[in-house]
């Protein structure tokens, strides 16, 4: 879509046209759907998502919250993940993409075409970093998991799981250096 069939979109979007909803519903959908189910979701919880970032998307529209020069199918892509690991986090759960970062993303943050490209670099690299970790023992995957993503303390690590706190660092240094074994045997 190029910035004028966009710029009209908008327009169409702020003035709440039918037509430019299911133009935008039918685009955009599938990066939804694919992004929802792969984060422990469902095609309703996708539906449901996509109708709560409509309404988040148009309010940013009216309150001009959105820059003209980042792309809208990225912007209300944004909108999705932030909603969804809100909605995870508020269940406890945790994203499998382990994109923790995505969370601290306002939901006017903008994205232009150079970030999306990023952003899929940055995927990419999520994925390889799973696939490693999912070959970790489990007692690795956890003690990371709880440091990394959960970003708990180590002396309450080592309480949790009745270690010291030396032990749980000298094992996270440990599955550290094995995950990056994994990691350059995946880049060879």
């Amino acid at each position: 879509m190029d910035k004028k069939d966009e710029n009209e979109l908008l327009i169409k979007l702020c003035n709440e046209d039918e037509t430019a909803f299911t133009s935008f519903y039918k685009m955009t959908y599938p990066m939804v759907l694919t992004y929802i189910i792969r984060n422990k979701g469902t095609q309703e919880d996708a539906m449901d998502f996509m109708q709560e970032a409509f309404i988040v998307l148009i309010k940013n529209l009216r309150e001009n919250n959105f820059r003209k020069e980042a792309k809208l199918s990225s912007y209300f892509l944004a909108i999705v993940k932030f909603l969804w690991l809100d909605h995870l986090r508020k269940l406890g759960q945790k994203s499998t993409s382990k994109a923790a970062d995505i969370e601290d993303i306002p939901i006017t943050f903008l994205i232009d075409d150079d970030m999306t490209s990023h952003m899929e670099e940055k995927e990419e690299i999520l994925n390889l970093l799973e696939n490693a970790m999912n070959k970790l023992e489990k007692a690795c995957q956890q003690l990371l998991m709880k440091f990394y993503y959960e970003k708990k303390q180590l002396i309450v690590i080592a309480d949790e799981l009745g270690y010291t706190q030396n032990f749980v660092k000298i094992k996270k240094g440990r599955c550290l250096d094995s995950l990056n074994q994994l990691l350059k045997a995946k880049n060879k």
